[in-house]
């Protein structure tokens, strides 16, 4: 077999193969009639062959976010692609609609059972309604940085240099795994142990009865969140964690605490709008630093003893503390208490309002589906014709099958040349309906935009 023969087979190889994909792609294009100028789309395309698609959302905010270096969070469920990324997640992107990379810190990525992921994202202009989410190469290095995305930012992995470390009598401030680890313990049957972590006042004196105190600001004292498992190098003793805590401190009077997406409690009286931390590690007036404490007391005499660390800056009104922690205590245990333990793994600070954000995935399927819905439930009196209605509804399920070929170059312009137009000022005369359907169609523009420029 001479290689002029090979050639020509290896070229009859290829036609069988793309003929079906072709002739498939060829059955979307209208014959004749009002849609027959798709075709003279498809021919001045410049670039139609199918994209092999990496994974790209926009993502709706709702409401916009309400001022600059917002940070939203965006969680994933069990729909979400993982398989084409990392099991770290680290291949994750996120940008504006124009492009521009926007910084983020994953918390959590895939976590069994329910297989849910959470992102923080700073978007950076108020007003912001929709962001995007791609993913890169999975050999690309991860750009997780909380340090970047948060007001304030500590998982201690340069140690303890930014809290001000309290290390009372029978207790210990220690890295334990990477966590830092506040150990209360008397070995004594009549101690009694808690913990306190928070934005707060809270402070306890060395040794003396009713030493502990609790003045102003956001505060959980002991667990009473979710039981799970002790972390490794806790000590023994009633476990609790990991407690993914979130207090939101977004005005005057209006407070809330979440563990674990779960709301714990609101409160519309008794938080402070200006006040002086009375512990000698005063910071100043008006602001909280982070609090974690954990506390022993001798139950007879009432001594307290406390470890303890504190964040050299504080912060107030408008922000809100994340933080990742364990606790790990026994109330009255004989003949000897094990004392009361307080894990912190990360703290955080970020921006709240009284109404978040809230992140929502938006892909082509999903909109496009949305899309023919609307023009489905649209009456006949918001068109200019029942007839125009039925042609459009042809037209959309010319689009959803461009898409399905991932020509995405015809879909776009199909979308933007002939479909916007007769939806937004030719076919459609019900100003509401014009506004719906080109909110539509400028989302589903701007997400087969995105997945073209991923291919």
């Amino acid at each position: 077999m001479n290689q002029r023969t090979i050639i020509v087979l290896s070229m009859v190889a290829v036609l069988c193969f793309m003929l079906p994909q072709v002739a498939a792609a060829r059955s979307c294009l209208p014959a004749s009639g009002p849609t027959a100028n798709t075709s003279n789309i498809v021919s001045s395309c410049g670039k139609c062959p199918p994209c092999s698609a990496s994974v790209a959302y926009l993502v709706s905010l709702n409401p916009p976010t309400p001022e600059n270096n917002y940070q939203v969070q965006v969680t994933l469920n069990s729909s979400f692609p993982y398989n084409q990324f990392r099991t770290d997640g680290g291949n994750i992107r996120f940008s504006t609609t124009t492009g521009t990379q926007l910084p983020f810190w994953i918390e959590s990525w895939n976590q069994a059972p329910a297989n849910t992921s959470i992102v923080w994202v700073k978007v950076p202009v108020a007003g912001t309604s929709l962001i995007e989410l791609t993913s890169a190469s999975t050999s690309a290095p991860s750009q997780s940085n909380g340090t970047a995305v948060f007001d304030y930012f500590d998982d201690f992995s340069t140690g303890l240099g930014n809290w001000n470390v309290i290390q009372q009598a029978f207790c210990t401030v220690s890295l334990v795994n990477g966590m830092v680890q506040l150990q209360a313990n008397i070995d004594d049957e009549n101690c009694l142990a808690n913990v306190f972590q928070g934005i707060s006042d809270t402070y306890t004196l060395e040794g003396q009865t009713f030493g502990t105190y609790v003045n102003n600001g956001l505060l959980v004292i002991g667990n009473g969140l979710d039981s799970i498992t002790t972390p490794p190098g806790a000590i023994n003793g009633t476990g609790q964690g990991p407690v993914n805590i979130d207090y939101a401190w977004s005005v005057t009077d209006y407070a809330r605490i979440d563990a674990n997406n779960s709301r714990i409690t609101t409160t519309i009286n008794g938080t402070p709008s200006q006040f002086s931390w009375a512990s000698p590690l005063y910071i100043a007036t008006g602001i909280l630093p982070i609090n974690f404490l954990a506390r022993s007391v001798f139950y007879g005499p009432g001594d307290h003893y406390a470890a303890q660390i504190v964040s050299k800056e504080g912060f107030g009104l408008g922000q809100a503390l994340l933080a990742s922690t364990f606790t790990n205590y026994t109330y009255t245990l004989a003949p000897y208490s094990s004392g009361a333990a307080l894990i912190i793994a990360w703290a955080a600070i970020r921006k709240c309002s009284l109404v978040e954000p809230a992140a929502t995935l938006l892909n082509l399927a999903t909109v496009e589906v949305m899309l023919k819905n609307a023009v489905e439930a649209s009456p006949s009196s918001a068109w200019r014709s029942a007839h125009d209605k039925t042609v459009m509804l042809s037209k959309v399920d010319q689009l959803s099958c461009f898409l399905n070929f991932r020509l995405y170059c015809v879909a776009y312009s199909f979308l933007l040349h002939d479909i916007e137009p007769k939806l937004v000022e030719k076919w459609v005369v019900d100003p509401a309906w014009q506004a719906q359907f080109g909110t539509l169609c400028t989302i589903l523009l701007q997400e087969i935009k995105l997945l073209e420029s991923t291919c």
